[in-house]
């Protein structure tokens, strides 16, 4: 069984795609978190403050986020419920054991609980996908266009 998650990869149930998908989300977070603390340079500052923000668990960026307003409620309950198993993904050897919504993932005879979890993930996907867009736009493309200018002129 295999369902269009994000608009260039179909996920199926296999693990290595399902924590490919995890890492795409992680990344989005990631750089949510530098686009508010740093803004869109990237200094060596900007380097150092994604070093540390690699360096947080998963569960602390979430809830960082939250209270900064950057994720709502909602976002934040499905992003914490998703990275439950991803959790369990990456550190359970038998797939059997693998719950999402306390149910087995991945089932032999049905693929309803993995159907909810395909629809949790695109949701999620899309809320998240409109925060960093958010993010984005209150960035000054003026100033980093004259930035750049500055930086290339200086570098002649």
């Amino acid at each position: 069984m295999s369902s269009r998650v994000f608009g260039h990869s179909t996920l199926r149930e296999d693990r290595g795609e399902i924590l490919s998908m995890f890492a795409e989300m992680e990344s989005i977070v990631i750089e949510l978190i530098r686009l508010h603390l740093v803004g869109w340079v990237h200094d060596d500052k900007s380097k150092l403050c994604l070093r540390l923000i690699e360096a947080v668990g998963m569960n602390r960026m979430l809830r960082e986020l939250k209270n900064a307003k950057i994720i709502d409620d909602v976002l934040y309950k499905n992003l914490d419920s998703l990275f439950i198993v991803r959790n369990q993904l990456a550190h359970r050897f038998y797939q059997g054991e693998i719950e999402y919504r306390s149910k087995p993932l991945f089932s032999s005879r049905t693929h309803v609980n993995f159907t909810e979890f395909l629809k949790q993930s695109q949701a999620t996907w899309k809320l998240l996908v409109k925060c960093y867009e958010t993010e984005q736009n209150q960035i000054d493309f003026k100033e980093l266009k004259n930035s750049m200018k500055r930086r290339i002129k200086f570098k002649s």
